[in-house]
């Protein structure tokens, strides 16, 4: 059996940027207006030595999902939850 090494830590924290909703109503869809504020949340974080950005979609907002797919955003983790 390997010999585990003592205090590794199971996560490791790093400052991250977490946009917690984008939300553009519909007359204003198709116009980059997501990418665009996206954009700018990176460059504000590269500037704060900050290397990690989060963002929040609800799984069945598939134009959404689509668009970060499209601005390098990848699934990190489920957020499941039940009612009580």
């Amino acid at each position: 059996m390997r010999k585990l090494k003592k205090n590794i830590p199971i996560f490791k924290l790093d400052k991250l940027v977490e946009i917690i909703g984008i939300y553009v109503t519909e007359e204003y869809r198709g116009q980059k207006i997501s990418s665009k504020l996206v954009k700018k949340c990176k460059i504000w974080a590269k500037e704060k030595g900050i290397k990690k950005i989060c963002l929040t979609v609800l799984p069945d907002n598939k134009n959404a999902i689509k668009a970060y797919d499209s601005m390098g955003f990848s699934n990190f983790l489920l957020e499941m939850r039940a009612n009580l």
